[in-house]
């Protein structure tokens, strides 16, 4: 038998912007119903914009907002205002970097001034991981990550999201440590864990050569999503662990859960 890691479906959900409002809030970022306004250093820029938006030009709309870079004597509410324009813009040409920055800009200006709501930040947190992940950016996924799920302790793909960036940056011990306590947590409230996560615990524990944290990881595995393949890498790393005179209990484990196949093991047990 040869211990190897699960293999995985490092898959996630395609990143989908729900701006609050949509293009329509875009549309009128310099005007809302209360509040702070724009001022007069980047109302010209911002209303080009705001026609790109509505006749659906993306390019135009980034195009008229790229002045406002070195405009002088903007207010925070400016740089608010450009960066949720310019978010619509760059998402809807697909421009996944131009995004990022906005929205990382726009929750650093928005949140501390009181532009953006507590339940906007978290929606929008959630997003910029969801957004580094595509981008590949691993990283910053985790560092934004942990921001969002502290926002949202209990929003599994976040955790999910998380767990999967620090495996491909890859940071072994990491995605370990985050995804053992996780699992804990999920079966304090009675909910079973998502395969993924189990599978990327395990493997991240082979990957480090730590043969207790993948007995744990596979023991989980084999309570809450069961295979042969768990069942053999479980009985093997037994055997390895176990003193001479529990070998024969852990043969017997071994052939009741189909695991013993070799034939010196067969032999031995007999």
């Amino acid at each position: 038998m040869t211990l190897r890691p699960a293999s995985l479906s490092l898959q996630v959900a395609a990143l989908a912007f729900v701006l609050t409002g949509g293009v329509a809030a875009a549309q009128s970022a310099g005007k809302p119903a209360k509040g702070p306004t724009i001022t007069k250093a980047i109302v010209k820029e911002a209303q080009a914009a705001q026609a790109a938006i509505k006749g659906e030009k993306w390019a135009d709309c980034l195009a008229a907002l790229a002045p406002t870079d070195a405009a002088a004597n903007k207010s925070p509410y400016d740089e608010f205002a450009v960066n949720e324009l310019r978010l619509v813009c760059a998402a809807r040409s697909n421009d996944l970097a131009t995004a990022e920055r906005s929205l990382a800009k726009g929750i650093e200006i928005g949140e501390p001034n009181g532009f953006m709501d507590a339940d906007t930040v978290k929606m929008r947190l959630r997003q910029l991981t969801q957004l580094n992940y595509q981008l590949k950016n691993y990283p910053r996924t985790v560092e934004v990550g942990r921001r969002a799920i502290a926002a949202d302790p209990t929003n599994k793909d976040l955790r999910m999201i998380v767990a999967q960036a620090m495996y491909l940056i890859p940071d072994n011990a990491a995605t370990a440590a985050f995804i053992e306590p996780w699992i804990g947590e999920l079966e304090q409230r009675n909910e079973a864990p998502q395969e993924l996560a189990l599978g990327l615990w395990a493997s991240a524990c082979v990957r480090k050569k730590d043969d207790a944290c993948t007995t744990r990881a596979l023991e989980k595995r084999a309570r809450y999503s069961p295979d042969q393949e768990t069942w053999d890498n479980l009985s093997l790393l037994l055997l390895r662990a176990s003193p001479q005179d529990r070998t024969l209990d852990v043969m017997r484990f071994s052939n009741e859960v189909g695991s013993l196949s070799e034939s010196d093991q067969v032999t031995e047990y007999a």
